[in-house]
């Protein structure tokens, strides 16, 4: 069910203490997917095929858009698919402007021409990522499956900058790509970008395994954690269970599917609810949602007693596509390899791998 509510402007930091203090749960950050249209190939895509009917209408985005602001939440992301394929996406993000939302954007690039990239100026689009793939238009697309995408993208990079925009480029780190990460590092640092290189790529959704085609193998991800310098001091390590084994996934983030499905995050897709047939008040406060907020790290026994926590960042998304939810008290065999390379870096050194 999609609501509507007043428009009177809030401060929302003081909101948001105000119901942290009183031992609330606050959406602060939620991802919402307006389209899962996009116009590239993605070898490496966990949204498999497009699922593209029963998209909300620009009025029930703007609805739950009221209703997120009512709900505390501060930060928007707007992510596909691409969210540029969808028509009325400025009119979402000018209604997200009007409701005084920082919010920011997922991108592949391909489609801000300077119009658009003056559009978005327009709006104050608090930061925008985007995806690159590799150093040269080779292995970019190579990635995307589309010629000429490599040239859009990095077009895309130079018009952001130029106009000041605070970007993220974001390369989710393959067989394929791995040894251009420092390559890419050079193109952020001479546009003025931040960088994230990414060691997780998930399986498509339904799918479990379909990544391993394209994921880095074990000695592939031991040098790439070597050369980024991702292995960390012994008083990271030592680090209390908690910040290791707890997502914020359903707790103090969400995500929004194109037809109004509530998940704890893009990747974990156990359905909250909807916000064609219900509240997002509803749905945040329901049983499924506060049963997530019950777990505890006492409740994950076999990762709270494992060797390798210390290195691990365990991610419920990826254990739901490998498992489904049944197996969401467990680990992640790929959080789980990921562990073991940066203890095996971190206890042989740098001479042993070169």
């Amino acid at each position: 069910m999609v609501t509507s509510v007043g428009t009177a402007s809030r401060n929302y930091a003081l909101r948001q203490a105000r119901k942290r203090r009183n031992g609330e749960y606050i959406p602060g950050d939620v991802l919402l997917e307006v389209t899962h249209r996009c116009n590239l190939k993605c070898i490496h895509c966990y949204l498999g095929p497009q699922h593209i009917h029963g998209e909300l209408s620009t009025a029930e985005v703007e609805g739950i858009l009221d209703q997120l602001f009512e709900a505390g939440c501060l930060t928007i992301t707007f992510s596909g698919g691409e969210a540029l394929c969808r028509p009325d996406i400025f009119e979402i993000m000018n209604y997200a402007k009007e409701r005084g939302f920082f919010f920011g954007l997922k991108t592949n690039g391909t489609l801000i021409t300077e119009p658009v990239a003056d559009r978005l100026k327009e709006l104050d689009i608090t930061g925008v990522h985007v995806s690159l793939y590799g150093a040269t238009a080779t292995t970019h697309e190579y990635v995307t499956g589309v010629v000429g995408s490599f040239n859009k993208t990095m077009h895309a990079l130079k018009l952001l900058r130029e106009r000041k925009f605070r970007v993220g480029i974001k390369t989710p780190m393959m067989k394929c790509n791995v040894k251009e990460h420092k390559d890419i590092e050079n193109i952020a640092i001479q546009l003025g970008a931040n960088y994230s290189p990414d060691p997780i790529v998930f399986s498509k959704l339904g799918q479990p395994g379909s990544a391993d085609l394209v994921r880095m193998d074990d000695e592939q991800l031991k040098m790439l954690i070597n050369e980024r310098n991702w292995v960390p001091d012994d008083t990271d390590v030592m680090h209390e269970l908690e910040r290791h084994l707890i997502c914020g996934a359903g707790r103090t983030r969400c995500a929004i599917s194109p037809q109004g499905e509530v998940f704890p995050c893009a990747t974990w897709r156990l359905p909250l609810g909807d916000l064609k047939r219900q509240t997002f008040r509803d749905i945040w406060h329901g049983e499924t949602a506060e049963r997530i907020r019950l777990i505890t790290v006492s409740d994950l026994s076999v990762c709270a007693s494992c060797a390798l926590v210390g290195y691990c960042a365990r991610c419920p998304g990826m254990i739901n596509i490998e498992k489904g939810n049944s197996g969401i008290s467990g680990p992640s065999s790929e959080n789980c390899r990921l562990a073991r390379a940066i203890k095996g870096v971190k206890d042989n050194g740098k001479e042993a791998l070169c």
